[in-house]
Protein backbone atom coordinates (compact mmCIF):
# COMPACT_ATOMS: atom_id res chain seq x y z
CA UNK A 1 0.00 0.00 0.00
CA UNK A 2 2.77 2.41 0.88
CA UNK A 3 4.47 1.97 -2.49
CA UNK A 4 1.21 2.60 -4.32
CA UNK A 5 0.60 5.68 -2.14
CA UNK A 6 4.05 7.07 -2.96
CA UNK A 7 3.63 6.38 -6.68
CA UNK A 8 0.29 8.17 -6.68
CA UNK A 9 1.80 11.12 -4.85
CA UNK A 10 4.65 11.22 -7.38
CA UNK A 11 2.15 11.25 -10.24
CA UNK A 12 0.17 14.12 -8.75
CA UNK A 13 3.39 15.98 -7.89
CA UNK A 14 4.43 15.75 -11.53
CA UNK A 15 0.97 16.95 -12.63
CA UNK A 16 1.08 19.97 -10.28
CA UNK A 17 4.67 20.70 -11.29
CA UNK A 18 3.64 20.69 -14.95
CA UNK A 19 0.63 22.88 -14.22
CA UNK A 20 2.57 25.54 -12.28
CA UNK A 21 5.95 25.44 -14.04
CA UNK A 22 5.36 28.66 -16.03
CA UNK A 23 5.00 30.82 -12.90
CA UNK A 24 7.92 29.71 -10.75
CA UNK A 25 8.28 33.11 -9.10
CA UNK A 26 4.60 33.21 -8.13
CA UNK A 27 4.46 29.59 -6.92
CA UNK A 28 7.63 28.74 -4.98
CA UNK A 29 6.08 25.48 -3.76
CA UNK A 30 6.33 24.09 -7.29
CA UNK A 31 9.72 25.36 -8.50
CA UNK A 32 11.14 21.84 -8.78
CA UNK A 33 9.74 18.35 -8.87
CA UNK A 34 10.90 17.66 -5.30
CA UNK A 35 9.31 20.88 -4.05
CA UNK A 36 6.10 19.77 -5.73
CA UNK A 37 6.37 16.37 -4.04
CA UNK A 38 6.90 18.04 -0.65
CA UNK A 39 3.88 20.24 -1.35
CA UNK A 40 1.81 17.15 -2.18
CA UNK A 41 2.81 15.68 1.17
CA UNK A 42 1.80 18.92 2.90
CA UNK A 43 -1.50 18.91 0.99
CA UNK A 44 -2.05 15.37 2.21
CA UNK A 45 -1.78 16.67 5.78
CA UNK A 46 -4.30 19.45 5.01
CA UNK A 47 -1.67 22.19 4.99
CA UNK A 48 -2.70 23.95 1.79
CA UNK A 49 -3.66 27.40 0.65
CA UNK A 50 -6.55 27.83 -1.77
CA UNK A 51 -5.17 31.19 -2.89
CA UNK A 52 -2.31 29.39 -4.64
CA UNK A 53 -4.80 27.43 -6.71
CA UNK A 54 -6.92 30.47 -7.59
CA UNK A 55 -3.88 32.57 -8.52
CA UNK A 56 -2.66 30.14 -11.16
CA UNK A 57 -2.90 30.75 -14.88
CA UNK A 58 -5.58 28.05 -15.11
CA UNK A 59 -7.48 28.04 -11.80
CA UNK A 60 -10.14 25.62 -13.02
CA UNK A 61 -7.60 22.93 -13.87
CA UNK A 62 -5.68 23.59 -10.66
CA UNK A 63 -8.80 23.27 -8.51
CA UNK A 64 -10.00 20.17 -10.38
CA UNK A 65 -6.59 18.52 -9.99
CA UNK A 66 -6.55 19.42 -6.31
CA UNK A 67 -10.03 18.00 -5.70
CA UNK A 68 -9.14 14.76 -7.52
CA UNK A 69 -5.89 14.54 -5.53
CA UNK A 70 -7.64 15.02 -2.19
CA UNK A 71 -10.36 12.52 -3.06
CA UNK A 72 -7.98 9.82 -4.30
CA UNK A 73 -5.52 10.22 -1.44
CA UNK A 74 -8.23 10.19 1.23
CA UNK A 75 -9.71 7.01 -0.24
CA UNK A 76 -6.23 5.43 -0.32
CA UNK A 77 -5.49 6.41 3.28
CA UNK A 78 -8.85 5.06 4.38
CA UNK A 79 -8.08 1.82 2.54
CA UNK A 80 -4.72 1.56 4.32
CA UNK A 81 -6.38 2.15 7.68
CA UNK A 82 -8.98 -0.56 6.99
CA UNK A 83 -6.25 -2.99 5.93
CA UNK A 84 -4.28 -2.32 9.12
CA UNK A 85 -7.37 -2.78 11.27
CA UNK A 86 -8.22 -6.02 9.48
CA UNK A 87 -4.70 -7.35 9.97
CA UNK A 88 -4.81 -6.45 13.66
CA UNK A 89 -8.21 -8.08 14.09
CA UNK A 90 -7.02 -11.25 12.34
CA UNK A 91 -3.95 -11.37 14.56
CA UNK A 92 -6.07 -11.01 17.71
CA UNK A 93 -8.66 -13.60 16.68
CA UNK A 94 -6.08 -16.06 15.35
CA UNK A 95 -5.25 -17.43 18.81
CA UNK A 96 -8.74 -17.05 20.23
CA UNK A 97 -9.42 -20.81 20.34
CA UNK A 98 -6.18 -21.51 22.19
CA UNK A 99 -6.86 -18.74 24.68
CA UNK A 100 -10.36 -20.08 25.28
CA UNK A 101 -9.00 -23.56 26.03
CA UNK A 102 -6.30 -22.12 28.30
CA UNK A 103 -8.82 -20.08 30.28
CA UNK A 104 -11.11 -23.11 30.51
CA UNK A 105 -8.22 -25.23 31.83
CA UNK A 106 -7.32 -22.51 34.35
CA UNK A 107 -10.92 -22.37 35.55
CA UNK A 108 -11.08 -26.18 35.95
CA UNK A 109 -7.77 -26.12 37.82
CA UNK A 110 -9.02 -23.39 40.14
CA UNK A 111 -12.28 -25.25 40.79
CA UNK A 112 -10.43 -28.47 41.56
CA UNK A 113 -8.14 -26.64 43.95
CA UNK A 114 -10.99 -25.01 45.89
CA UNK A 115 -13.52 -27.84 46.05
CA UNK A 116 -13.15 -30.50 48.74
CA UNK A 117 -11.90 -33.87 47.63
CA UNK A 118 -14.38 -36.74 47.63
CA UNK A 119 -13.11 -40.18 48.67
Amino acid sequence: FLLFLCLTMLGFAFAFYSLFRQDRETFPDFTSFWHAFASMFAYLLAMFDYNVLYASANPGAAMALFVVYEFVMNIMLLNIMIALMTASFNKVTQDEGLRHLASKAALIDELEATLPRCR
